[in-house]
């Protein structure tokens, strides 16, 4: 909080992760970003933008497009602040070419309106410990980017890992934020992981939940981690068969059988997740118990 100056306004923006026709659920996720602001004392503004209606869906979201349409909707209130705080993604050590990144984000500030990227020295599942004690975050935190009739799935990526976090933490039945009571670890066996950082995120979770004994969530967490070394080589293929329109519908049908590891994987693909990777993670947690 020294490092980063007093904060005066949260800027909640509509339209990148809610559709802007979903009404119902720009409604119910800005009051509880407004109660929560509200609560820590701090004003809160709120931006709506089509950005995500135009051709920027084309370029690659996460990797590219998300920081710099960020930073633009913050750029419309440059006369209103001279400074805007980026959340980090990563910490330093392990930033991936990214669409909001540690070295990136500060090179769209302007002569009179900084951007910085905060927090970068701590990471998610760190972050994860001290905002699941938090009885606010346990009410409205928001992670799910399907946007049901619920604020969160408790299906997606980011819910099942947001929702697996707070159950070692603090236990998913003090959450209201998520409809379930009690964690289903048969849904993180069945997850599948593409990405080495999802492996290396799960695996300081895997650490946290060892500690205090939770052998329950590190034997699903192996278990996922087994499986998605398969998986990983297929979603290759899908994300390529994504930008080859012509490819996707023939491959299409075939994605649930390739993430439920029914087919073998691809002979020649590269593995975004490797079995040498997956093991590494499991030995240095066991070393460092």
């Amino acid at each position: 909080r020294e490092q980063r100056g007093p904060i005066d306004d949260l800027i909640l923006v509509h339209g990148f992760d809610v559709k802007l026709y979903k009404k119902e659920l720009l409604e119910r996720a800005s009051k509880g970003a407004h109660v929560t602001a509200e609560t820590l004392g701090y004003g809160i503004v709120d931006l709506t933008t089509n950005l995500h209606d135009t051709r920027l869906p084309k370029v690659p979201w996460g990797e590219i497009g998300h920081g710099a349409a960020l930073v633009s909707c913050a750029l419309a209130l440059e006369g209103r602040y001279t400074r805007i705080l980026m959340p980090s993604s990563y910490t330093v050590e392990h930033a991936p070419p990214w669409g909001s990144h540690p070295e990136q984000d500060p090179l769209l500030s302007t002569s009179s309106y900084e951007v910085k990227h905060d927090a970068v020295e701590v990471d998610k599942p760190d972050k994860m410990e001290v905002m699941a004690k938090q009885p606010l975050v346990q009410k409205y935190v928001r992670v799910c980017q399907r946007n049901p009739q619920g604020i969160n799935c408790g299906r997606c990526e980011k819910c099942l890992f947001t929702s697996l976090t707070l159950d070692v933490f603090v236990g998913l039945d003090k959450c209201d934020a998520f409809e379930d009571e009690r964690m289903d670890l048969d849904l993180i066996r069945r997850n599948r992981i593409h990405l080495w950082l999802y492996v290396r995120l799960y695996g300081t979770l895997r650490q946290q939940a060892l500690e205090r004994g939770r052998t329950d969530v590190v034997e699903a967490i192996d278990h996922m981690m087994d499986r998605s070394v398969e998986w990983s080589a297929w979603y290759v293929v899908l994300e390529g068969a994504k930008r080859r329109r012509l490819l996707w519908p023939l491959v299409r049908p075939f994605k649930g059988l390739m993430r439920t590891g029914w087919l073998p994987a691809p002979p020649g693909v590269p593995r975004p997740v490797s079995r040498e990777d997956v093991q590494a993670l499991r030995t240095s947690s066991t070393d460092s118990d």
